[in-house]
């Protein structure tokens, strides 16, 4: 059943960044797997409380003797018969495993918001390079109408013989070029619309329109402060906290095999060659209530739990090294995100001077052209530049939304 907000969404035709998002985090299948993947792992803590209950068991049984002698009638026998055990101590085991089940739900849960997180951030990156490839497209067609009017110009100029023949040709080459890379933006543009449509969990040849709305870099700490909430919120640096919680438990499991073992049985039955039938009760005596008590302890194992404990300690150590290392790479991760999302800001700026600068002086050399003061060389040398502008540019815009959206996935927002 398709969620109400999604079928409002789908009826409003184009999509913002937020909806697509909100689609996502509802129907794209990692997220829905992880999903699951919290179920299954809730469940299992309910599994590992069943340990804390005593087992009931119930048993009946039906025999029949036959006897040597024909002229003596065959004996029935029928018996029933209730047994519990439970064991009331195993060295902290029960416990141990109990709270196991529960940090790996917590890590499922971890889990779960680092898919989310990853998804989110390749439906960012898939949504802005789509609206990149459409101002592209758009910026195709203005350099395609350009160079047809140079094209038409420069052969102007060729019949009235103030321009060469292969000015012309190269002249065509560039139109021809203009024309393949619309084309290619257009093929581009519709792999990348499956991409997205498949990380929204629809199917890959659905409509795709898309709104673009300005998005503003909401207030950051000082990157000090970033890192330090990075290292507290990041699923990632989480999940391996709780890794590290897990092996300490399963280390005081594996030391419970020093500890004896306590365990409770009891057991009633009744029996007897009439007991179902009610016509003799005399069984009853036979299989009377008994309760007893167990005590098991270990002597000697040929060092087995010993060897488990040193490795135990061991993966622990390990771990440590492996959590002190993660913490460094999410530090050096931080600060490349800063630096990228200062130098994509910088880098914006100075290509839109440099487009300006650029548009302004293919004006005044088209013009000079026009009026036969400069030469076709470097005429076609200013539009070829003009056309680098225009796509620095476009590309400055989207690397500057790609870094602000890896510069929240490294900050675990």
């Amino acid at each position: 059943m398709v969620h109400l907000f999604t079928l409002l969404i789908l009826a409003s035709n184009k999509l913002t960044l937020d909806d697509c998002i909100s689609i996502a985090k509802k129907n794209n299948l990692q997220i829905i797997q992880a999903k699951k993947s919290v179920e299954i792992a809730k469940n299992d803590v309910n599994s590992a409380y069943s340990s804390r209950y005593p087992d009931i068991n119930f048993s009946s049984g039906y025999s029949r003797d036959y006897k040597d002698n024909s002229l003596t009638p065959a004996t029935d026998k029928h018996s029933a018969s209730v047994g519990l055990s439970y064991q009331l101590y195993n060295g902290g085991y029960t416990c141990a495993s109990i709270e196991i089940a529960k940090i790996r739900a917590e890590i499922a849960e971890e889990n779960y918001r680092l898919t989310e997180q990853e998804v989110i951030l390749s439906v960012k990156q898939t949504f802005f390079s789509i609206l990149e490839k459409e101002e592209k497209i758009k910026l195709s067609d203005k350099i395609l109408s350009r160079r047809k009017e140079d094209y038409s110009l420069i052969k102007l100029k060729y019949n009235v013989g103030r321009e060469s023949y292969p000015s012309v040709e190269e002249s065509e080459v560039n139109l021809s070029q203009a024309e393949y890379d619309k084309l290619s933006a257009e093929e581009e543009l519709k792999l990348s619309k499956v991409d997205l449509n498949l990380l929204l969990g629809r199917n890959s040849q659905t409509e795709l329109l898309l709104k673009n709305e300005s998005t503003e870099l909401r207030e950051l700490p000082p990157c000090s402060e970033f890192i330090s909430q990075a290292k507290d919120l990041r699923p990632d640096i989480r999940i391996e906290n709780l890794n590290h919680k897990v092996l300490y438990l399963q280390s005081k499991e594996t030391k419970s095999e020093y500890f004896p073992k306590l365990n409770l049985s009891s057991s009633y039955g009744l029996g007897g060659s009439g007991f179902f039938s009610g016509d003799d009760i005399s069984g009853l005596k036979d299989n009377p209530l008994s309760v007893g008590v167990s005590l098991s302890f270990p002597i000697f194992d040929g060092f087995s739990t010993k060897s488990k404990i040193k490795s135990s300690s061991l993966e622990i150590i390990k771990h440590t090294i492996k959590l002190t290392e993660l913490e460094q790479n999410i530090e050096s991760e931080i600060l490349q995100a800063y630096s990228n999302w200062t130098l994509a800001k910088k880098r914006l700026e100075l290509s839109e001077k440099s487009l300006n600068a650029i548009q302004d002086m293919y004006e005044l050399t088209r013009l000079q052209y026009e009026q036969g003061n400069t030469t076709y060389f470097f005429f076609q040398q200013k539009e070829a530049e003009l056309t680098k502008a225009e796509y620095n540019y476009i590309t400055s815009l989207n690397d500057l939304q790609i870094t602000i959206a890896n510069l929240y996935k490294a900050g675990g927002l």
